[in-house]
C-alpha cells in the first residue's frame, strides 16, 4: 500500500505542469485586498501599447498585429466584526486583440480576433486566533 501510494505521488510530481491562459491573462486577481486593515477600496487603470510582428515562411512580415488597449479594477474590502472580511473585486481578467493590418501580403491579412471579459469576484475571509484565515 505505501509503494502504491508512492508512486501515485510520483507520477502525479512527475506530470505536473503549470498552467496559465494562453497569454490572455490581464489581471492576476489577488486576494491581497482581504487583508488590508479596515474598511479599504482601489482603483486602477492601464493603458497598454504592445509591439507584436513576425514573419511567415522566413519572408513576409506580418507588421504589428496587436493594437493598444484598456484594462480596469476595482476594489472594496469591508471588515464584519473582527474576523469576518467581505472583498467585491471588479475586474477584465483575460483578454486579446489581434488584428492583421491589411494591404500586405501576409497570408492572414485582415483577419482579427478578440476576448473581452469582466468578472465580478466576491470574497470571504474567516481570521481565526494565531495568525490562520480561511
Amino acid at each position: 500500500m505505501k509503494r502504491l501510494l508512492m508512486m501515485t505521488a510520483a507520477s502525479f510530481a512527475v506530470t505536473a505542469t503549470s498552467t496559465f491562459a494562453g497569454g490572455i491573462e490581464r489581471s492576476s486577481q489577488s486576494v491581497g485586498i482581504l487583508f488590508e486593515e479596515g474598511t479599504y477600496g482601489e482603483f486602477s487603470y492601464s493603458t497598454v501599447s504592445p509591439s507584436v510582428s513576425g514573419v511567415f515562411g522566413g519572408a513576409v512580415a506580418s507588421g504589428d498585429m496587436a493594437p493598444s488597449y484598456q484594462n480596469y479594477s476595482f476594489g472594496y474590502k469591508q471588515d464584519f466584526g473582527n474576523n469576518l472580511s467581505f472583498a467585491l473585486i471588479l475586474d477584465q481578467p483575460v483578454g486579446a486583440d489581434v488584428s492583421y493590418p491589411s494591404g500586405t501580403t501576409y497570408p492572414f491579412t485582415g483577419a482579427t480576433a478578440t476576448i473581452d471579459s469582466h468578472a465580478i469576484t466576491g470574497l470571504l475571509r474567516y481570521k481565526f486566533p494565531s495568525n490562520f484565515s480561511v
